[in-house]
């Protein structure tokens, strides 16, 4: 009897932990929006042409 009620309260504990997670990436998704990886892209093309134009070869 001990041991169905400690895997049972176990299992009660892993699946309230699974089930809070949702509204913690909603709240963070509305702080921190995700970003894209299209976006990325060009925010890594930008950085890299700016660098660019401050190259100068000896």
């Amino acid at each position: 009897m001990k041991n169905y009620l400690s895997k049972t309260l176990s299992l009660f504990s892993v699946l309230l932990f699974l089930g809070s997670c949702t509204p913690l990436k909603t709240a963070l998704n509305k702080k921190f929006p995700p970003v894209s990886t299209i976006d990325q892209q060009y925010t890594s093309v930008e950085k890299n042409l700016s660098e660019l134009t401050d190259f100068s070869p000896i």
